[in-house]
């Protein structure tokens, strides 16, 4: 699974009018204005959009963190150029975290040697963009088995604007995850620090 920021940048010339030496008006390029447009990111799977975002809404949070730290790149500032930024209305949300999803398998029982058991699963996404997913059996509690999922770098390296001189549509760069850990734990383990 990965997830990119989309954003839309216009750069559109400002131009002034002066006289030449000859006396008659004429337009010349001033600078540039440059916006950026916040538009709702994508999870993936596969480079094909994951269908279950309305289930797991991570991408929300994720948004947050890309419109909370959103800069234009260095080596594309230019000192007498103009600037603006307009974040998704989410920007001044807090993060939803944790999300809590509930699954049961639509199979047979008799197939699946009982394994139709309603099963919830938390997912926690912290501000370094590491993913923790919990799952229990929703009628057993203390059977738990939780993941750590990793991302390929930090957020604030993946999430800005990429280098660019033509208006258009654009992302970031994607946050994958990778599974670091899975554990198996009991019920007790979730009271002891």
């Amino acid at each position: 699974m990965e997830y990119v920021g989309k954003y839309e940048y216009t750069k559109t010339p400002v131009y002034i009018t002066e006289i030449d030496a000859e006396g008659k008006e004429q337009k010349v390029l001033d600078h540039y204005k440059h916006s950026y447009t916040q538009q709702t990111g994508e999870l993936r799977k596969g480079g094909i959009e994951w269908g279950l975002k309305q289930v797991l809404p991570l991408y929300n949070d994720l948004d947050i963190h890309f419109a909370g730290q959103f800069k234009v790149p260095i080596r594309q500032l230019s000192p007498i150029d103009e600037y603006s930024y307009e974040p998704l209305g989410t920007s001044t949300i807090q993060p939803t975290s944790p999300h809590t999803v509930t699954l049961k398998a639509d199979v047979d029982a008799d197939t699946y040697g009982g394994l139709t058991d309603e099963v919830t699963v938390v997912a926690v996404l912290d501000a370094k963009g590491e993913l923790t997913l919990t799952a229990s059996l929703t009628a057993h509690s203390e059977y738990i088995m939780e993941a750590v999922m990793k991302p390929n770098g930090k957020l604030e390296q993946l999430l800005v604007p990429s280098s660019h001189g033509a208006s258009g549509s654009y992302e970031t760069k994607p946050v994958r995850w990778t599974l670091d850990r899975i554990v198996k734990k009991e019920a007790a383990d979730e009271e002891t620090p």
